[in-house]
């Protein structure tokens, strides 16, 4: 038989190490290939609403918020003046993304707030 002598031992250990790697699935803050991975922190006003409507909108906030972490936002305004005196103003944000993967870190009510870290 030729070749390289196989080793039970080293192949199990390299095995464990990638297992214990791939185990953690923590996403950690950085580029990859397939998007950026960003903290971003999602805040709703505390209401007479139910928890479930306060966690999903503090969810969709910090959602919209690691989007504009990554991409922007493009912001532009327009100021409709009529003899000098101010009729009408819009300011209008757009950001075009989403988020393929989310992990909630946090969530917690804190000053009037809840807040939804991810």
């Amino acid at each position: 038989m030729s070749g390289l002598p196989r080793r039970p031992s080293a192949i199990a250990a390299v095995l464990a190490v990638a297992l214990g790697a791939c185990a953690t699935g923590r996403l950690k803050p950085g580029f990859r290939p397939e998007g950026e991975v960003v903290d971003a922190e999602g805040w709703t006003p505390l209401g007479s609403d139910d928890l479930l409507a306060l966690k999903r909108r503090s969810l969709l906030e910090a959602q919209k918020k690691a989007v504009e972490q990554v991409v922007g936002v493009f912001i532009s305004g327009k100021t409709r003046v009529s003899q000098a005196a101010e009729v009408d103003e819009n300011i209008l944000g757009k950001v075009e993304g989403f988020v393929r993967r989310y992990e909630v870190l946090s969530e917690k009510r804190e000053d009037g707030f809840y807040k939804t870290r991810v």
